[in-house]
């Protein structure tokens, strides 16, 4: 599995990270762990209350590297940064972790298209954006909005892609996603399946409102991300 660089526009982005929900308010020794929150941006690093940093983008999916605290692992947060403004970075009181919200203000919802490009057995194929999923096949171009998530959970998003098995009387399934069914208003609550090959497992931070497209090449078993 290999991840091919998407081609975007050079942009200028300024990313800050705000401390005023809760500079005041939260307990000394839950704030000497909220501080040390780290943000890594191509080579720059940001904390809570530093001064904001300017990244010049290029032609390839940008990364960013995120450490909770210290001695915590960094996790990589696959990002699109397609138009310039002012990114902020907002502790999430609830879960812990962050939000992050456009010059607007709003709190920036992620969406992606998982679409497969070639021809493919009679496989199931699923996508999911953090708790929702969806089929996908070769003429799949529906775009993935989240769904059984909490309104408070920050707006930091698991991705996946995997071939799957569904559930029947005969399959050992252990798990599950809510499943967005075509024609249906409702999700599909009780989706069960099996992972027979994960394709891709990532985390998706969203900087604008369009979504992101995810694409499965299956005869050389790759991914394009753009």
């Amino acid at each position: 599995m290999s991840i091919f660089p998407s081609v975007l526009f050079g942009q200028t982005a300024t990313f800050s990270a705000d401390t005023s929900r809760f500079l005041r308010e939260t307990r000394t020794d839950i704030l000497e762990q909220i501080m040390e929150a780290e943000w890594n941006i191509n080579g720059q690093t940001l904390h809570y209350g530093s001064e904001p940093i300017t990244i010049e983008t290029d032609n390839t999916l940008d990364t960013i590297y995120f450490r909770q605290q210290h001695n915590a692992k960094v996790d990589t947060l696959i990002c699109n940064i397609n138009k310039p403004g002012h990114f902020t970075f907002y502790y999430n009181e609830c879960c812990g972790g962050f939000n992050i919200a456009d010059t607007s203000g709003k709190f920036i919802v992620g969406s992606v298209i998982f679409q497969i490009q070639g021809q493919i057995k009679a496989r199931h194929y699923l996508g999911t954006l953090g708790e929702t999923g969806i089929l996908v096949n070769s003429t799949s171009q529906d775009t993935l909005n989240p769904g059984c998530r909490s309104a408070m959970a920050p707006n930091v998003y698991p991705i996946t892609f995997s071939q799957i098995e569904v559930c029947t009387d005969t399959v050992d399934c252990t798990e599950g996603t809510c499943l967005l069914e075509l024609g249906l208003e409702e999700l599909n609550y009780a989706f069960g399946f099996k992972t027979i090959s994960k394709k891709l497992d990532c985390l998706y931070l969203p900087l604008s409102n369009q979504p992101i497209i995810v694409t499965y090449f299956p005869k050389s078993d790759e991914i394009r991300m753009e």
